[in-house]
């Protein structure tokens, strides 16, 4: 089934009193995705309920229901580089352009506020969608392997330049 992209709303996730309601999102996209219920505890430690940890937490939403959520963080050692911590997408919601929109989303609040750079770590089965991102949206860009994740995938940088 196709998604209508534009009646896709984005919501900050501190807008969502509830602490419980956050993490409800969370769990609900993360455990539709292969591998990602791990991430979860992670995410509740050190982003949910700590906004100074984060530059951009917003989910993905139609007609209230999330569909996906991306982290963006500041980089430590430049001011005008950030790093998408997580970008997720619920499965039953992928290659329909809900990823794309929120990405898109998360970059232009970055280059309004000076961001020359944006870095993420990923698997490479999902680097091809970063480069059609990046050449769909005229954005230049880098790709590198970088090393592996503890569980032995490899792990590729991509980086996104303005």
């Amino acid at each position: 089934m196709s998604i209508d992209t534009n009646t896709i709303q984005f919501q900050n996730i501190s807008d969502i009193k509830s602490p419980n309601d956050q993490l409800s999102i969370i769990t609900k996209i993360n455990s539709s995705v292969d591998g990602w219920s791990n991430y979860t505890r992670h995410i509740h430690k050190n982003y949910l309920g700590n906004p100074n940890s984060y530059q951009i937490f917003k989910i993905a939403k139609i007609a209230g229901e999330a569909l996906a959520y991306i982290i963006v963080r500041p980089e430590y050692y430049a001011e005008d580089v950030s790093y998408i911590s997580y970008i997720a997408v619920d499965s039953t919601n992928q290659k329909k352009g809900v990823g794309s929109l929120l990405l898109k989303h998360a970059l232009d609040i970055l280059k309004e506020h000076n961001i020359k750079k944006v870095k993420l770590d990923c698997r490479p089965n999902t680097s091809a969608f970063y480069e059609k991102f990046c050449s769909n949206h005229k954005l230049h860009y880098t790709s590198k392997k970088i090393g592996t994740y503890l569980n032995g995938n490899e792990k590729n940088q991509i980086t996104f330049t303005f």
